[in-house]
């Protein structure tokens, strides 16, 4: 989430991460609210009833990310892997060639 955007510094706790923490901190990063949806999006994946202090697995998490923020599809990715402005990427393919 902090490759994603720089205007959030998400911090590592040791804590476990809840779905209701997880909404909160993609709602940070996208400065968009994600309530409503992300219960949709739960019931979409997890095939239970939507339970706000669940503890998220790596892939719940991984798909709630790719349904709520979708990394792929709005962000450029450059060739090292890491997110890149479009007309870096583009800078980095020319001094290649």
């Amino acid at each position: 989430l902090n490759a994603f955007s720089k205007n959030v510094n998400v911090i590592p706790q040791n804590s476990l991460l809840t779905v209701q923490k997880a909404g909160e901190l993609i709602s940070a990063v996208s400065g968009n609210e994600f309530n409503n949806q992300l219960k949709e999006i739960w019931n979409s994946i997890a095939g239970t009833e939507f339970n706000p202090n669940h503890i998220l697995t790596r892939r719940e998490l991984a798909m709630i990310v790719d349904s709520l923020l979708r990394p792929f599809e709005t962000k450029s990715i450059g060739f090292d892997g890491n997110y890149t402005e479009l007309k870096d990427q583009f800078t980095e393919t020319l001094h290649q060639n």
